[in-house]
């Protein structure tokens, strides 16, 4: 392997280390916030707390991965969303239907796509 490859590889490895580091402290952030607007301390720190910092992992994680994919010029969204938006415009220009009724529609073809029947299974169970 070339030095340049082992070069990038070590970078990126920092790069992603720090963002979720960062993404870490946010979430930090976000689950003692409330504590101290409520003027309680960290020993008050619960299940909430920990529920808050999750989602805030999260979100501010899917921001950084975002951002990233963005600035290497890769789709952000997967490209089912993609024909969906095109299909969804194609639809409300071609016909006289109600916005609520395409809506409907998609949200039907949603419900009965993998990833439908699969939310619809982990409900279920």
């Amino acid at each position: 392997m070339s030095e340049n490859k082992k070069a990038g590889k070590a970078d990126t490895f920092l790069s992603w280390t720090l963002g979720v580091l960062a993404c870490l402290w946010v979430a930090w952030c976000c689950g003692i916030g409330p504590l101290y607007w409520f003027g309680t301390g960290l020993a008050d720190f619960g299940w909430a707390n920990v529920l808050y910092m999750a989602i805030a992992f999260v979100v501010s994680f899917a921001i950084l991965w975002s951002l990233v994919r963005y600035g290497r010029g890769e789709r952000v969204l997967p490209t089912y969303f993609s024909r969906r938006y095109v299909k969804l415009c194609q639809e409300v220009s071609g016909t006289p239907t109600t916005v609520l009724g395409i809506m409907l529609h998609h949200l039907s073809d949603a419900a009965h796509s993998r990833p439908g029947r699969a939310i619809h299974a982990v409900i279920v169970w």
